[in-house]
């Protein structure tokens, strides 16, 4: 009986990936440290200025029809892998590529992942004063499952 609970858990299992592809899919770009906001073109969020001396911005995302890894661990191999930028153009100027994330799954269904740091590679960001710059986030499941999603937005500099 044992094994049979494992293999019910197991995400990347034909039911869990079918369950998961009936499930409407989306990947929505938000911001917040501890709370979902979502974001739109246009809207503005701000910077964090590190105890270390690095310059980010909370990026945060909501998603639905995916599946996620069967524990809380990052080491988790069956958990989604995450890549999240910000973009100048096609200059990357903060953020990481192919991360496994955890996501915490809400009442409606949908799961989020909150508060991750889109480290700036530079720390002179006076030339990004009212350019848009685009949030690009996406991710594959353990099923194989890739989503994207882009919005555009404007930095607060705090000036």
């Amino acid at each position: 009986m044992f094994l049979l609970a494992l293999f019910a858990c197991d995400p990347t299992s034909n039911e869990a990936c079918q369950k998961a592809a009936e499930e409407p899919q989306a990947l929505t770009i938000g911001t917040g440290e501890t709370t979902f906001t979502d974001l739109s073109d246009g809207d503005t969020v701000g910077l964090v200025y590190g105890a270390q001396g690095g310059i980010h911005v909370w990026g945060s995302l909501r998603v639905s029809g995916i599946v996620q890894g069967a524990s809380d661990s990052l080491a988790d191999k069956n958990n989604p892998l995450v890549s999240y930028v910000l973009k100048d153009g096609d200059t990357e100027v903060a953020g990481f590529h192919d991360l496994p994330h955890h996501f915490t799954v809400k009442l409606d269904g949908t799961w989020e992942f909150l508060a991750d740091r889109l480290i700036f590679f530079e720390n002179d960001l006076s030339g990004y004063d009212g350019v848009p710059l685009t949030m690009h986030a996406s991710l594959v499941d353990a099923c194989g499952t890739e989503l994207s999603a882009d919005t555009d937005v404007l930095l607060d500099l705090g000036s």
